[in-house]
């Protein structure tokens, strides 16, 4: 199957997509545990047509229908066409909708500031079933990589990508809150696993998801492309099958409230991550794989999917961010051009102590007061019901440089990388110490006594010698 070249992105783009035959496939869509999705979903009515025509001060119509402009043919395949499983899906978008969508938006990477499609490999840890990273013999004792156990090391990796064609834009987004240069993560899924006429079967009359049926199968492909979403701080992400591509932009269902918190801030991203894994709002909005432009002369005013898709990495490469709530779409502007390079922070001198700064002075055997179980619960802390609170003992300081202190350090502290404790850290003040309620009675005070044990055991083995 070989098109004719067009000379429009707009012509080029509603091209007609090649007829799909797909065999069903027995297995379900991919599941985890650190998977987690929107508390409610609605139709994104606002992302039409008629937008495409009117955003950026028609600029982007212009550039859709300027001509002169060439681009290539792609050759499809009868066999490319037989879909099988999730892998041949993904190979047929990689050789049809993404060498046009890129096409479409390298001739506008000097005027409108997309950002561009990448694909992904992902390591050979994240192979499954039977399938080996390594051809190995059966007497061998290589050993495969496991998973780490450190959420933080665990990468939500979609099934592709998109990253600025922009440097400083780039740089900016690595040094973010979330250290990702992420704009726009994909998800590809044959069309007999999952379709949005599913999205009826799993929310009630107002679109809020039902508790009973967070966990079947027809849900996962949604929480999974959330979860890449939300993980990597972006607004914008998509679910591609040969059937339809699932467009959708996230946000909270709630304002960041009444607060002292800076917009903006580590501590805010942090508190907005925490609020889109509770309750989160996921606006979607499905365009058919068939729908195509008939003709040249045809007055032809609706999305296809490589044009819906063209539109949202220009989306995304302006304004990609993750926030509490965003403008109107027909108010969003245009990246001025060029990018202006990212400021270097300016180091603030260390000011030296006096008497009138607050320290702290009482001793070390102090205890620290901590709210009671009994106290009245704020929202945040109706949100943690499996902990309880209790009085910890301050331990004595270390010099970062003592090697006593770094020898110990790998068996006395706890693991803090766990993002449930992260948000705990969060929630309460310094000083406050928490355990899960079900945890022994003797596992409570392991670390204090740990610590004290080591040092009298130093202790008498001077007193012997």
């Amino acid at each position: 199957m070989a098109p004719s070249s067009s000379n429009t992105i707009f012509n080029f783009l509603t091209r007609e997509n090649p007829a799909v035959t797909a065999a069903e496939e027995g297995r379900g869509n991919s599941s985890s545990p650190h998977y987690f999705g929107p508390k409610k979903l609605q139709k994104w009515d606002e992302f039409n047509f008629a937008l495409l025509k009117e955003i950026y001060e028609e600029k982007l119509w212009a550039e859709a229908n300027q001509t002169g402009r060439s681009f290539g043919n792609q050759y499809i395949s009868k066999h490319d066409l037989e879909i099988k499983h999730e892998k041949l899906t993904e190979f047929l978008v990689t050789k049809w909708n993404m060498p046009m969508v890129m096409a479409a938006l390298e001739a506008v990477s000097d005027s409108l500031h997309p950002c561009i499609w990448v694909a992904l490999v992902k390591p050979d840890s994240e192979t499954t079933g039977n399938q080996q990273s390594d051809f190995k013999g059966a007497g061998s004792k290589h050993k495969p990589k496991s998973k780490p156990k450190n959420k933080k090391q665990r990468q939500f990796l979609p099934d592709a990508s998109a990253i600025s064609l922009c440097g400083p834009c780039k740089l900016r987004d690595v040094q973010s809150f979330y250290k990702t240069s992420e704009r726009l993560p994909k998800e590809y899924k044959p069309s007999f696993k999952w379709s949005s006429a599913q999205v009826d079967r799993l929310t009630d009359a107002k679109g809020f998801w039902v508790a009973s049926k967070k966990n079947r199968d027809a849900g996962l492909p949604i929480k999974q492309a959330y979860t890449y979403s939300v993980s990597n701080g972006c607004r914008y992400g998509f679910i591609l099958t040969t059937q339809e591509v699932f467009i959708f932009r996230v946000r909270p269902l709630n304002g960041p409230g009444a607060g002292s918190i800076q917009p903006g801030s580590d501590m805010d991203k942090r508190r907005l991550t925490r609020e889109m894994k509770k309750r989160g709002l996921m606006e979607w909005v499905a365009v058919p794989w068939d729908v195509h432009r008939a003709s040249a002369e045809e007055r032809f005013e609706k999305l296809t999917v490589n044009l819906a898709l063209w539109f949202l990495h220009i989306l995304a490469g302006n304004s990609h961010g993750l926030d509490w709530n965003y403008r109107r779409l027909r108010d969003e502007v245009l990246v001025q051009q060029p990018c202006p390079p990212m400021e270097e922070p300016t180091p603030h001198p260390a000011s030296p102590v006096t008497d009138e700064d607050d320290v702290d002075t009482r001793p070390e055997s102090s205890f620290l007061l901590t709210p009671s179980r009994k106290r009245p619960a704020d929202e945040e802390v109706q949100d943690c019901p499996n902990y309880s609170f209790r009085m910890e003992p301050r331990l004595p300081t270390h010099d970062s440089k003592d090697p006593d202190y770094l020898q110990d350090r790998s068996d006395t502290e706890r693991d803090d990388s766990d993002e449930e404790a992260e948000d705990m850290d969060d929630l309460f003040p310094d000083g406050v110490q928490l355990r899960k309620r079900n945890e022994p009675r003797s596992m409570r005070n392991i670390d204090t006594r740990s610590t004290m044990g080591r040092k009298r055991t130093k202790r008498v083995a001077a007193t012997s010698e």
